[in-house]
């Protein structure tokens, strides 16, 4: 088995520091929160190895303390004609009509060219001491020629009680149809969570998504269906739901499958039926008690006049390696204004952009910084910029932003909350002994170089500053805390 020695800082985000964790699988039993999560193998970056996945639990009963299992809940099969030989993938647990905790979970094997099928293992209690793996896939009755069996994935069961029945949805897609669009749910049905029946008619097929991941199905006083998170009830109070995801790791430039454990999501749906994201109070206050108050004004008000002016947060004189920011908009008549991220004397990082759209909404923008040129220019001048995504733009979100914003960051995941909307994100850069952050060099074609940034490690860093572009900005009720190691 692999290490168990985690450092405090991980005590929540990760199974070790050489394992990564992604796809939570959350259930409450008894008011204690089962956080059931993958754990790719020690060690491993890239798939097929990465994706080799175990199932690992963190237990706990008031979103505080956390005790993680000592052993995996379940492990890959051990022969090389197992359903789940390369990977026991995304599910669900429920409690069974016996009493006993239940896991639906998917089974990937490369030797069947990739084809995955669900998987049942069950408990002799409803605490899931321990699981019990079935050999064969879930018996499934019904016409199937409808669905792909590659996509076939990350089940959801719930019981629909009006029905008198459990419902299974199960991420996949259509045999036919435009290829990159065909990505749907089908739904099975079972009086039992034997015997299931798959309805030929997909659950849901919106035509606009590859696969769709991680479908979950619940009910809230006012609330609607919501997809890919995963969640379940708050202990104590029905009307809100705690969502647990996970944040990307990266290498060499490239995006990997597994990372850290985001901060729980406490999310619950307004008057208006909308749902409201927000940090679960009770961990943001765990995770941050040991920081530090870092001493600023609590009202900031920086003005421009047909140009961006730009204003350190703070003098903090190294990078934390974690910290809180908490704030609200009073006022502003700019055309912009918001956030910078760990920028070099270049202003190379990432902006948290804000735009006015209407009196009280705007549009709030993630995005890298400077932008890609054109390949014109780009070719000109061997100036390649590394496109993040499709163009600078990360995250959107159209918010009201007249309530409090919070922004985390720690061990490099930056979480923003605003409006009621979450974006959570991987900052580049690792830190060093001298607890500053390192700036990739960027290479150029044909064997040359220039000069990588600040010469590799930064010198002198800006954290975290604020911007705005043409016009003014107060902020009010500005608290920071902060921690360095």
């Amino acid at each position: 088995m692999p290490s168990r020695t985690v450092p405090p800082s991980t005590w929540y985000s990760r199974p070790s520091t050489s394992q990564a964790a992604a796809d939570a699988i959350p259930i409450l039993v008894d008011d204690e929160y089962h956080v059931f999560h993958l754990s790719t193998p020690p060690n491993t970056i890239r798939h097929p190895p990465r994706l080799r996945s175990s199932w690992s639990r963190l237990r706990s009963r008031d979103l505080l303390k956390w005790e993680r299992d000592q052993t995996e809940v379940l492990i890959p099969g051990k022969t090389r004609d197992s359903p789940d030989a390369d990977g026991a993938w995304t599910g669900c647990a429920i409690l069974g009509p016996d009493g006993n905790m239940h896991i639906f979970y998917t089974g990937y094997n490369l030797s069947q060219d990739g084809k995955q099928v669900i998987l049942h293992a069950r408990s002799d209690d409803k605490k899931g001491t321990k699981f019990t793996k079935t050999p064969c896939p879930i018996s499934i009755t019904g016409d199937l020629s409808r669905f792909e069996d590659i996509d076939f994935r990350d089940a959801h069961v719930s019981r629909q009680e009006s029905e008198n029945c459990y419902w299974m949805l199960v991420a996949t897609r259509l045999r036919t149809g435009p290829f990159w669009t065909r990505g749907c749910l089908a739904l099975l049905t079972s009086p039992d969570l034997e015997a299931w029946t798959i309805d030929p008619r997909p659950f849901y097929a919106p035509n606009d998504i590859f696969c769709p991941e991680c479908p979950e199905l619940f009910s809230l006083p006012n609330g609607k269906w919501w997809y890919a998170a995963k969640s379940c009830p708050k202990a104590g109070d029905p009307s809100k739901r705690i969502y647990f995801g996970w944040v990307a790791d990266k290498f060499d430039g490239q995006w990997s499958w597994g990372g850290d454990m985001a901060m729980p999501r406490e999310v619950f749906a307004d008057k208006n039926g909308q749902l409201v994201v927000q940090p679960c109070p009770e961990f943001l206050r765990a995770m941050f008690a040991p920081c530090s108050e870092v001493p600023i004004p609590t009202s900031i008000s920086i003005s421009s006049l047909g140009e961006t002016k730009i204003s350190s947060l703070s003098a903090m004189e190294s990078v934390p390696n974690e910290y809180h920011l908490n704030f609200q908009v009073a006022a502003s008549d700019a055309a912009s204004f918001g956030l910078i991220f760990r920028t070099s004397k270049d202003m190379d990082g990432h902006r948290l952009r804000m735009t006015p759209a209407s009196p009280y909404l705007c549009d709030v923008v993630l995005a890298k910084y400077p932008a890609p040129l054109d390949d014109f220019w780009a070719d000109q001048y061997k100036m390649h910029l590394p496109r993040e995504v499709d163009g600078p733009e990360i995250a959107r979100h159209l918010v009201d932003i007249r309530g409090n914003i919070c922004i985390t960051v720690k061990s490099n995941v930056l979480e923003i909350f605003v409006g009621g909307k979450s974006i959570s994100y991987r900052l580049p850069g690792a830190s060093d002994s001298n607890n500053k952050f390192t700036i990739e060099a960027n290479g150029h074609e044909n064997g040359q170089t220039r000069e990588p940034l600040l010469n590799g490690i930064a010198e002198v860093m800006q954290e975290l500053s604020v911007f705005v572009e043409d016009g003014s900005l107060q902020l009010m009720d500005v608290r920071l805390r902060a921690r360095t190691n």
